[in-house]
């Protein structure tokens, strides 16, 4: 959601967004439960030293109709452009995620976007839209690309001055604990301000023959390997 846009400049909109999203049946039904459900920030919850206390959204219609009510709406109007070509089943995803919705008194129109149109007409342009993106090694990686004030690829055009300060002093504490502390809070005003709706991690599924050999640990951050399988896999003799 773009923050700078109404109606998602105001936060109550945004909040009663995330509550109206089911991510379970999100997950069981678009991911096929080959997911792990995210809490809205762009950080995956397996990293338990940072988000661990934190407490999971869940579907809450009554309360995201709440937040409507605080931000002057009885119900809500919204357009929603997606497309496969970002990730296979992504039209699909957001027509369920618009029935959910409907128990709060939001009505997501699913729009349809072509392969070859969502980079160029949709990603950084439309207010509201489906999005993917690859992990990252760290918490600054991923931040400072998408949360970070005027970063690159910041989808929801988020501004927060607190996120901005700890950011750098974070990234350069040595002590793992005081990071970790500073990481936690990046993390809890991404969930809380910001303008991305994270439902779950796609979970990358493998397969091979017995006769292809593989490391014991694999990369988790792109797809195969990492994007390194072509070097750390071989045939066996």
């Amino acid at each position: 959601m773009r923050v700078d846009k109404s109606p998602f400049s105001d936060n109550n909109v945004r909040m009663a967004m995330k509550l109206a999203m089911d991510r379970g049946e999100t997950n069981e039904k678009s991911d096929f439960n080959a997911g792990t459900v995210g809490n809205d920030f762009h950080f995956s919850p397996k990293t338990s030293d940072y988000t661990e206390w934190l407490e999971q959204r869940v579907h809450d219609p009554d309360k995201a109709k709440w937040h409507l009510k605080q931000a002057g709406m009885d119900s809500l109007e919204a357009n929603m452009w997606a497309s496969d070509s970002v990730q296979p089943g992504a039209v699909d995803f957001v027509t369920l995620y618009a029935e959910q919705a409907e128990a709060a008194g939001i009505n997501i129109t699913p729009v349809r976007e072509s392969g070859d149109g969502h980079w160029a007409d949709v990603w950084l342009k439309k207010p509201f839209m489906f999005s993917s993106c690859g992990g990252r090694p760290t918490p600054d990686v991923i931040f400072s690309l998408t949360y970070q004030t005027g970063a690159a690829w910041s989808e929801a055009f988020r501004s927060n001055a607190r996120f901005d300060e700890l950011l750098l002093p974070a990234k350069a504490e040595l002590d793992v604990g005081l990071r970790a502390e500073k990481y936690r809070e990046t993390c809890m005003i991404a969930r809380d301000d910001g303008g991305s709706i994270v439902p779950h991690f796609t979970n990358y599924v493998y397969a091979h023959l017995d006769t292809i050999g593989r490391p014991d640990v694999v990369g988790n951050t792109w797809e195969f390997d990492g994007a390194f399988g072509y070097q750390r896999c071989w045939f066996k003799s």
